[in-house]
């Protein structure tokens, strides 16, 4: 039998962060990418901390700001003892990846690891191994006992 597989070691990384190579093992792929720019958007914003380890201001850079009427700043409040980091903008709660905000605050932290809790199942990649017969590379369940099944979706080709 043959079973179909991807590396996901082989998706590079963007970055020297750890949470990037979580991200790339945790997440399926289209969502590691989403992930990726975000990672990428770190670079135009700053922070500021207001309360050591548990709050930080988030902004853009004044190059990264130039066009904008209002730039805006965010707020990232963070808990040491439990790892947890919530933003003003509640993408992780709207969507259920981090935000780049917690990402920089993370970076102006000096922490690159995430815990496991923040790659949520929704996004995790679906385990698909796919059996082939090696010599026809006939999918598995079309073969054997499994002729109704086999009919049955070879005459809904030619319909």
């Amino acid at each position: 039998m043959y079973e179909c597989s991807v590396q996901r070691s082989s998706f590079a990384a963007l970055s020297i962060y750890t949470f990037e190579k979580q991200a790339r093992d945790f997440y399926n792929i289209e969502i590691f990418y989403r992930f990726q720019q975000l990672v990428k958007a770190t670079e135009r914003y700053l922070a500021d901390e207001m309360e050591k380890e548990k709050v930080y201001v988030i902004y853009k850079s004044e190059e990264h700001t130039k066009n904008e009427v209002r730039p805006r700043k965010y707020l990232v409040l963070v808990d040491m003892a439990q790892e947890n980091y919530m933003c003003i903008c509640a993408w992780f709660q709207k969507d259920g990846i981090l935000c780049v905000h917690i990402l920089r605050t993370l970076i102006q932290m000096n922490k690159h690891t995430l815990p496991e809790n923040y790659f949520i199942d929704r996004w995790r990649p679906i385990e698909r191994k796919e059996v082939r017969n090696a010599t026809t590379f006939i999918p598995a369940e079309l073969t054997g006992s499994n002729n109704t099944l086999r009919y049955n979706l070879l005459s809904k080709c030619f319909c």
